[in-house]
């Protein structure tokens, strides 16, 4: 909402628009063809390194890795938390950024379990995907 005068006596005018996220984009078609490209200039573990530096855990203990990660999770909309579990802790991923073009490219979950690996430091096993029958994504340690 912005105010603006416009050289008029009284109250400034009130001018709504959407939100850029409202009103949308392109970017799911974009990522989809990218995606769908024959050869992929990157592979999706090399993506993974791009979109969360792993040299950022590199220092931490393993309870800093897993709350740093799901901070950084949580920026990218992933509406992520953890659980502790016996063999280590449980990534909960409640939203999939990635819902428009998922069915599409179910490999995105491959590239999530890369960015988990990276910032882990640990192997990581998809236990739970979102579907109708479960309302998250659950990863684990191994």
């Amino acid at each position: 909402m912005a105010s603006r005068l416009g050289g008029q006596k009284g109250r400034p005018q009130k001018v709504y628009s959407l939100s850029q996220e409202a009103v949308g984009d392109n970017l799911a078609v974009l990522a989809s063809a990218l995606l769908s490209d024959a050869r992929p200039a990157v592979s999706l573990e090399a993506l993974a390194g791009r979109i969360l530096e792993p040299a950022q855990f590199k220092e931490l203990p393993l309870k800093a890795r897993v709350s740093v990660l799901v901070e950084k999770l949580n920026a990218m909309h992933y509406h992520a938390h953890w659980e502790a579990g016996l063999a280590g802790p449980r990534v909960v991923l409640s939203h999939c950024p990635y819902a428009k073009i998922i069915a599409r490219h179910p490999e995105l979950c491959t590239m999530d379990a890369a960015v988990l690996e990276g910032a882990l430091r640990e192997r990581v096993e998809q236990i739970s995907k979102m579907d109708k029958t479960h309302g998250a994504c659950i990863f684990v340690m191994r």
